[in-house]
Parts: C-alpha cells; sequence; structure tokens
C-alpha cells in the first residue's frame, strides 16, 4: 500500500510538472525552493488530539484514581520540503510542492502501560504565488496552496496560506514566509531561480 502511495506521488508530482514546464518555460524563470517549517498544521493536529486524549484519560483516571496519559520526549522535526514552480508572468508563479514531517513522543498510560508513538507525514500540494513586489532582488508576495497529506495507508486534505513571503537575492536567495497550513507558521529557506531560455 505505501509503494503504491509513493509512485502515486511521483507520479503526480511529474506530471503536474511537466504540464507546467510546456506551457510556462518560455515566459520568465523557475523557482526551486528547499524550506523548513515551524508549528505545521499537522503539528497543531496532532496537539489537537494529544489534548483530547489527556482529556478523556484525566476523566477516566479520575474514576479509577490513577494518573491518565502523558507524553514525554515529544519532537516535531518540522516539515521539510521541496518546491518547483514556474514563472508565467513577472507576478505569478505556479508549482507544486512535495514535503516529509515526522513527529514523534514517549507516552504513558495509567501508570502502567508505555510506549512511544509516530507520525511520518507526506505532503504534495499545488500552489500560486502573487508577488505584491517583483523586483530584481527582493521579492514579497503571498502563497496560496492546496493539496493532501498522506500518513500511512490514510490522507486528508491540507492547505497553505501565506499571507507575507520575503525573498532576498537574485538568482540564489534566502526567503522567509509567514502563514497557516502544511509549511508551518514560519517556514525559511534557499530558492534559487535560474532564467529559462
Amino acid at each position: 500500500m505505501i509503494m503504491r502511495h509513493k509512485h502515486f506521488l511521483a507520479a503526480l508530482f511529474l506530471l503536474l510538472f511537466a504540464t507546467n514546464y510546456t506551457h510556462a518555460q518560455q515566459k520568465g524563470s523557475v523557482d526551486i525552493s528547499l524550506g523548513y517549517g515551524f508549528v505545521s498544521s499537522n503539528e497543531i493536529g496532532v496537539a489537537i488530539f494529544n489534548f483530547q486524549a489527556s482529556l478523556w484519560s484525566w476523566i477516566a483516571g479520575s474514576v479509577v484514581d490513577r494518573e491518565g496519559y502523558a507524553i514525554s520526549n515529544y519532537k516535531d522535526r518540522g516539515p521539510l520540503g521541496l518546491s518547483l514552480k514556474l514563472t508565467p508572468s513577472d507576478r505569478l508563479t505556479i508549482g507544486g510542492y512535495l514535503s516529509y514531517e515526522r513527529i514523534t513522543a514517549d507516552f504513558t498510560l495509567f501508570e502502567g502501560i508505555s510506549g512511544n508513538w509516530w507520525y511520518n507525514f507526506v505532503t504534495t500540494a499545488i500552489e500560486m504565488d502573487y508577488r505584491y513586489v517583483s523586483k530584481e532582488k527582493f521579492q514579497m508576495y503571498f502563497t496560496l496552496g492546496a493539496g493532501a497529506t498522506f500518513l500511512g495507508d490514510t490522507y486528508y486534505p491540507n492547505f497553505q496560506v501565506n499571507a507575507l513571503g520575503f525573498r532576498f537575492g537574485k538568482t540564489a536567495a534566502v526567503f522567509a514566509e509567514f502563514g497557516l497550513g502544511y509549511k508551518g507558521i514560519v517556514n525559511v529557506g534557499l530558492s534559487f531561480q535560474p532564467k529559462l531560455k
């Protein structure tokens, strides 16, 4: 089942880029970005789940007079993402995004059951950036993205909305984005924008 998901994701990603490449490559540049995010929608979902589990186990624990659900050694490695976008005009980029995020923790339940859990999130999405400012060495933009996050044999829809993004540099640059979704509330990284001929 997991191999099917990997093949599906790879095919979707290649098809998306091949389609965009044939339509938009002559009109501008390509943007290849590698970024790392903080506090993603996946992490927020896990936090909500843990809060609910803690609440229900606290209620059950008070009935049996034992401590309920507790977690320790919580680690979120944050979403590490790769995007490839094409620029059909000076202000618009369209393309795809792929990321991996892992969250792990140890848990105890009613002081007698213990173990660890982990989540591996793979997100693929289609994104569009609109640049408020598009200068040679500085860009300011917003991003809209929609896609799916795969978790084991299941998947669910996911999104990204960046109210503000900044890119500093010419061909090679650094960027910082601020929003909400699968990339996190803050996403920073490196960007490369070679010109297409």
